[in-house]
Formats: structure tokens, C-alpha cells, sequence
């Protein structure tokens, strides 16, 4: 049961959190900056001169209006006194941690000195009593009419603020301010509103030193997390996609990267083939004319060229073929091609360009239809003898890659370096990992550390980073166990506190260890493990991982 000192302590830390929030979003204000310049807007200074007709020019110098408004309306939650954060709500949030302090007889003496000197400064500003902060002023005719009552500066101040900026009616003690014109109201705010920011950045110093001792927790997104926007133009990367008009938006919760049938994603090729005119079909047909595969493609550029048609094809999203060509009836004949890889910025368009590869070495012609009807045929060069292993394999990892940028909705580097097969491999195995399944890992023993005379049934795996051809990919925390896996070693480690035990794991000699990601994967019993998933690798032998171990022989339960 938690005790009312630890309820009241929680409730403490949770409204100084909120105040660092706010108060780093103070101090990002262009006018917060710097330190001097919001001096001097709280110290106001007059210049004089006196004219030879015996009067006196006055200059005040003030920020523009629209750039301290916002200060203003940044602070604004310090002295409202229905905010979580109003500055008694924070005092007494460091007051608790401080006492805390004190009843643990943690000498706290420089801490409280500080404190008080912070409350009595916060003190000046209770709207209830809006008090001569620097000066009171007064305006009258020359002839002594219509005299306002003297008028505090804080006053002044409040009443701008509600009634020149976030309200209109301004009550109480404050509506004496609204008797003098909006430039007094304003000046008078300059420099208050700036020394609340200066006393809001020495609270913020204080609890800062309180989180530096241990006195106080202040969670990294508190310190670390945007409190500003921070830029002229917000560029956000994900994928768009459309469907026809009226069809029932799927709910965004359950998507989980997979759209209903009737949404296609938008493209520069979708794009493109929103006009009809654009429409292209790419059909790449085999030797004995079956369908090998098809491509919705589309036009990127058309024109005319010393009585020659010109036309550029986008096909498959990174290749463009460039024809030239002149019709006679509805045929295009004297053709001259051109084919161009667009720059390949993604995982995606290389995986693309490497599937549309294999397709063509498949193939024997490139059939464009044009409104259904045949337009242009390209023959293939002959490729039946080629080897495309090496492709094969490209086209594998690649989508593993694309598929863990899907999940983790992480943009990742083009890899560069050629990849080894263990790379290879492992990426295959985080996949399957991201994707829910139970993963086999490798035979042999695991060396893990554990508090002495504790055995764990589990080996949790971090979650970190990999490589893959000088490419780093993200990797799940994971669960690595074998449902018979038991100590054949242990040794105490010495000189550790709390002890030790330096344990090695040991499983059935032909079966790997397996793996899941507890929160994409449900495992309740040992049966739940017994048949992993098969890595799909037959270019690669992964006798140095399993033995003669095969995925259909599954893995031994109690």
C-alpha cells in the first residue's frame, strides 16, 4: 500500500515535471534566449532630452509586439491560478521534495535558502494583489481633470494581458489598468511578463539541482522532448492510399501495415494514371506466350519531335523506357528505345528494380498496351542459361529489409557492401522475429550471468541494432529458450553485489534454441514452440547453425 507522504511525494514529481516542460518551452523563446537581452526588458531604462522650448522627450524601447505576446502567452500558465502549474502549486512541489530531503537528515540547508528566496520573488506576482512591482502612475489633464487613481505597473500589466490579449473584460483589481491607454499597458508588461521568465528559469535551475542529487526523477522525455516546433515547414515520410470514392475507411488500429483490397497505394505512377490518357499496361509474356507478369505503368512525358511521337514510360516505379517512334494507322513503327534506372533512393525501388530484373529474364517480350490494345512488343534477350542465384538472393534480403521498414515504420540506408550470408541469415531471422513467429535460432550452449542460485527458464534478448552489407537495421527484444534447457555449468563470479552465477545453457545436441517477440507472439505452453517457422533460405546451407537439423522435425518438448 502506498502511504499518503509517498501519494503527496508522486503528486509532487508529477507537477515539477509538467513545469519543466513548460519552462523549457519558456527558455526556447527567441526573446528567452539570451539571458541579457531579457535583463534588460525586465530592467527598463528611460532616455530623456530636453527640447529648447523647455520640454523633455521620454524614449522606452520595446520588443515588437507580436513576438512578446507569445512569451506572454507561454507564462501565462504560471500565474493562473486553475493551472496544475501555477507557481504555488510548483513551490509546493519543491518545498516536498526538499523536506524529504531534510527528514532523511540530508543536509538541505543551501537548498532551502534557495527555495525561500524563489517564493518571496514568485510572491510579487499573485494577480490577486497586483502590487508596485518598479512604479505606479497616474494621468490627468493639464488642468487637473479627470485624474485616473494611481495605477501599479502590475496592474498595467494584467490588464494587457486580459484585456489586450487572451480576454476582453478585465475584473478586479486589475481594471484600473485599462484607464490608461494600451501603450502604457503594454510597456508595463514588457517588464513584468519578462521577469517572470527569469524567475521561471531560476525555479527551473533549482529543480534541476534537485534531479542532479537524486532528490527528484525526472524521466528522459521530460528533459529531451520537443517542447517547440522548431522549424518554418513540418515534412513528414509514410505512404498514402486511395480507394474509390464512397468506400469505407478502414479503422487505422488494425491495419497493421495491410489495406483492404480496394485501396492501392499512391504513387508517382498511380499518380500519373489518374488521367486515362496516361494509362499504360506492361505485360512481360514468356516464349511459349504465357503470362510471366504485369505492371500497371504509366506516361511521365509525351511529345512531338521532328514529326516523331516521344514518349517516356514509367514502369515499375524506377525504370523509364524512352520511345521514339512514328504512326502509320494505329501502329507505331521505326522504333528507337531508350531504357533509364531512375536513382534509386529506397530499399523499395532497388527490391523493385531487382524483381522487374527477374521477371524480364523469364521472359521473352515486353508487351505496352495501350487502351487495351497492343501498342508496342520489345523481344527479350535470351536469359534461360543464365544463373540468377546471385539475383535470388539480392531479392531476398531486400525484402526482409523492406519488410522491417514496414513494421518499425523506419526509413533504412540502400546497403552498399556485399552481404554475408551470415548477415543474411540473422536479417531473415529478425524479420520472422518483427513479424510474430517463433524463430529458430542456432544449436549449441548460451553462457548467461544470473543472480546466484537462480536458474532462469529464459535468455532475454535486447533490443539493438544489426548490419547487413554496412546497412544497421533494427532488432526486437526477444525471448531465447529451449523447452529443455538446463545449467551444465555453474560458477559463482566474484567480488559481484548482489552474487553472481556465471551459468552455461545447454539444449538437446541436433536442436536449436528458439526465439519470439513476446509482444507480437502469444506462448503459453511448450507445445506453442514445437514447430518453428522455417527460415526459407534454399540458396544457403545453414548446416553451420543446425546440424543436420531440418524445420519439419520440429523440437523436443517435456
Amino acid at each position: 500500500m502506498v502511504s499518503n507522504d509517498d501519494q503527496q511525494f508522486q503528486k509532487a514529481e508529477e507537477t515539477l515535471r509538467r513545469f519543466v516542460l513548460r519552462a523549457r518551452r519558456i527558455a526556447a523563446h527567441s526573446l528567452a534566449k539570451e539571458p541579457r537581452e531579457l535583463e534588460t526588458l525586465a530592467n527598463p531604462k528611460m532616455s530623456g532630452k530636453i527640447n529648447l522650448d523647455g520640454t523633455i522627450e521620454l524614449r522606452r524601447k520595446l520588443p515588437d509586439e507580436e513576438i512578446f505576446e507569445s512569451l506572454a502567452s507561454r507564462i501565462r500558465p504560471l500565474l493562473l491560478k486553475t493551472e496544475s502549474i501555477h507557481y504555488a502549486e510548483v513551490l509546493k512541489a519543491i518545498d516536498a521534495v526538499i523536506r524529504r530531503r531534510e527528514k532523511a537528515q540530508t543536509n538541505s540547508d543551501a537548498l532551502r535558502e534557495k527555495y525561500t528566496v524563489l517564493g518571496n520573488a514568485w510572491g510579487q506576482f499573485n494577480e490577486a494583489e497586483p502590487i508596485a512591482l518598479r512604479y505606479s502612475t497616474q494621468m490627468a489633464r493639464k488642468d487637473g481633470s479627470e485624474s485616473t487613481p494611481e495605477v501599479s505597473d502590475s496592474q498595467l500589466a494584467l490588464a494587457w494581458l486580459y484585456g489586450d490579449l487572451v480576454h476582453v473584460d478585465v475584473r478586479g483589481k486589475k481594471a484600473p489598468g485599462t484607464l490608461l491607454p494600451i501603450k502604457e499597458r503594454y510597456s508595463a508588461a514588457v517588464s513584468y511578463f519578462s521577469s517572470v521568465a527569469i524567475l521561471c528559469a531560476r525555479t527551473m535551475e533549482l529543480v534541476s539541482e534537485l534531479a542532479d542529487l537524486g532528490a527528484l526523477e525526472l524521466p528522459q522525455e521530460t528533459t529531451s522532448t520537443d517542447v517547440v516546433v522548431g522549424t518554418k515547414e513540418i515534412v513528414e515520410t509514410g505512404t498514402a492510399h486511395f480507394a474509390p470514392v464512397g468506400t469505407e475507411m478502414p479503422r487505422i488500429d488494425v491495419l497493421d501495415q495491410q489495406f483492404p483490397e480496394d485501396f492501392r497505394q499512391f504513387t508517382v505512377t498511380e499518380m500519373l494514371r489518374l488521367d486515362d490518357r496516361n494509362h499504360v499496361k506492361l505485360q512481360i509474356e514468356s516464349s511459349d506466350g504465357s503470362l510471366v507478369t504485369e505492371y500497371d505503368a504509366a506516361v511521365t512525358h509525351r511529345g512531338t519531335h521532328e514529326e516523331r511521337m516521344e514518349w517516356h514510360v514509367l514502369v515499375a516505379g524506377c525504370i523509364e523506357y524512352r520511345f521514339t517512334f512514328r504512326i502509320e494507322g494505329d501502329v507505331a513503327c521505326d522504333l528507337q528505345l531508350e531504357t533509364k534506372v531512375l536513382t534509386l533512393a529506397t530499399n523499395k525501388m532497388v527490391l523493385d528494380k531487382y524483381l522487374f530484373e527477374r521477371a524480364c529474364k523469364q521472359g521473352s517480350l515486353l508487351q505496352f498496351k495501350v487502351l487495351e490494345r497492343d501498342f508496342i512488343a520489345l523481344k527479350l534477350e535470351d536469359h534461360s542459361s543464365d544463373n540468377i542465384q546471385d539475383l535470388d538472393i539480392n531479392i531476398g534480403f531486400l525484402q526482409d529489409l523492406v519488410t522491417i521498414e514496414q513494421i518499425t515504420s523506419e526509413h533504412l540506408l540502400i546497403p552498399n557492401d556485399p552481404a554475408t550470408i551470415r548477415e543474411i541469415v540473422e536479417l531473415r531471422q529478425m524479420r520472422l522475429l518483427w513479424e510474430g513467429n517463433v524463430v529458430p535460432l542456432r544449436r549449441g550452449t548460451i553462457k548467461i550471468t544470473a543472480l546466484a542460485d537462480q536458474t532462469p527458464q529464459y535468455v532475454l534478448a535486447p533490443a539493438g541494432t544489426r548490419t547487413i552489407g554496412g546497412t544497421s537495421y533494427p532488432t526486437p527484444q526477444f525471448v531465447v529458450t529451449h523447452p529443455l534447457m538446463k545449467p551444465t555449468s555453474v560458477e559463482p563470479i566474484p567480488h559481484t553485489e548482489p552474487p553472481q552465477d556465471s551459468i552455461t545453457m545447454n539444449i538437446p545436441t541436433e536442436e536449436p534454441f528458439v526465439a519470439w517477440v513476446p509482444e507480437k507472439k502469444d506462448v503459453t505452453t511448450h507445445s506453442d514452440l514445437q514447430r518453428p517457422v522455417t527460415l526459407d533460405l534454399p540458396q544457403h546451407d545453414l548446416t553451420y547453425l543446425f546440424g543436420t537439423w531440418k524445420t519439419e522435425n520440429g523440437i523436443s518438448i517435456p
